[in-house]
């Protein structure tokens, strides 16, 4: 073989093989590209990847955010299933003592029918006990004003022949006789007292006058200038409060206040001139008044029965006469209650007494005077 040809077909091998280096090459490109490509999808794979991990992270935090969230709301759940249990509870209590209550209600109210019933006719029964007792309290005070009235004109004719005989026959008699006389003629003259105090006790609510407007200070006065004779014997020092003007009956008030004054007169301390005072006190509703004294005082437990009738807590031989026959303060207690208050008094033995009563403010009462 030739030169030229050995040499052109190495140049043809050479040809051959630089354009199978050329494919090679080209087919390596190609890998290239191929492998870059997956390269790229794979990196593309690995964000889709740390995308779907993050998401998944995120998926699983909101899902334990959600898992605490019912928790919670189921942990609330309980405890308001709780509370309405107790609800439930309570309202059930509630309406059983509704029930009871309503239960006592009924019978309170069953009771309180039975007793409106108890004392319409308890009132029906003391209405006509109230009645029957002004229509006795009429009769008695009628037959004591007829009696006390109808017995002093015997009474007095015996007292004028017990007289007539002790000064007739006074030097014929012993002393016995005298004495018996002298007892007789006593008797006499304290029963005409007992009668007259009994007269005037029955008047205090069968010959009461209208109600009207009394100046109380001049009623004082008047009771006073009775108590004159007894005031200058025993030299006793009266002082007064200005006293109001009320409504009631003048005389009444009057002879009040002489009883209260006279009774503070006549029990003075053995010894001592009486030191009196009256004073009053307006109240809301009323006027209380005082009679204040040094005189020898009471003990407690007779405060009460020195209002009633024929009660003397001092005997006849201490005071005589001049101790009254036990009816003053009792016609007190019933001029005060006519006008609808109260008497009472506070003292103590040796130290002296107050008595105190009330007389109920009408309107148009005025105040003291000054």
């Amino acid at each position: 073989m030739s030169l030229e040809a050995e040499l052109q077909e190495k140049v043809n091998f050479l040809e051959q093989t630089h354009f199978a280096n050329m494919n090679i090459i080209d087919d390596l490109n190609a890998e290239r590209q191929k492998l870059e490509n997956y390269q790229r999808a794979a990196i593309n794979i690995l964000e889709d990847l740390n995308s779907e991990r993050r998401k998944m992270e995120y998926s699983q935090r909101a899902t334990f955010n959600i898992l605490q969230d019912y928790n919670l709301e189921k942990a609330r759940l309980n405890d308001i299933q709780t509370a309405a249990i107790n609800i439930l509870e309570d309202f059930n209590l509630g309406k059983n003592r509704m029930e009871d209550a309503q239960r006592a209600t009924i019978n309170i109210l069953e009771d309180f029918n039975l007793e409106k019933e108890r004392a319409e006719l308890a009132n029906i029964e003391l209405q006509e006990r109230t009645d029957e007792l002004k229509q006795s309290n009429a009769e008695l005070e009628q037959f004591a004003y007829v009696s006390s009235h109808d017995l002093q004109e015997p009474l007095r004719m015996v007292a004028s022949y017990v007289q007539l005989l002790e000064n007739r026959y006074r030097d014929q008699l012993d002393d016995d006789a005298r004495d018996f006389i002298h007892f007789a003629s006593d008797g006499a003259n304290r029963m005409q007292i007992m009668i007259k105090d009994l007269l005037q006790y029955s008047r205090v609510g069968s010959r009461g006058k209208p109600f009207e407007s009394v100046d109380t200070e001049a009623a004082l006065l008047q009771a006073l200038s009775n108590l004159r004779l007894s005031i200058n014997e025993k030299i006793a020092s009266i002082s007064n409060d200005p006293l109001p003007t009320i409504t009631g009956d003048r005389s009444q008030i009057s002879q009040l206040f002489q009883n209260l004054v006279g009774n503070a007169i006549k029990f003075g301390k053995q010894g001592e001139s009486p030191f009196i005072h009256i004073s009053v006190r307006k109240q809301k509703l009323a006027w209380q008044f005082s009679v204040e004294d040094k005189g020898i005082g009471l003990a407690r437990e007779y405060f009460e029965r020195i209002f009633v009738i024929f009660q003397r807590l001092h005997g006849y031989d201490k005071f005589g006469a001049a101790g009254g026959t036990g009816i003053g303060l009792a016609i007190c207690k019933r001029i005060v209650e006519r006008h609808g208050g109260r008497i009472w008094l506070e003292s103590e033995p040796g130290k002296g007494s107050t008595f105190y009563f009330t007389i109920p403010r009408a309107e148009g009462d005025g105040g003291s005077r000054q």
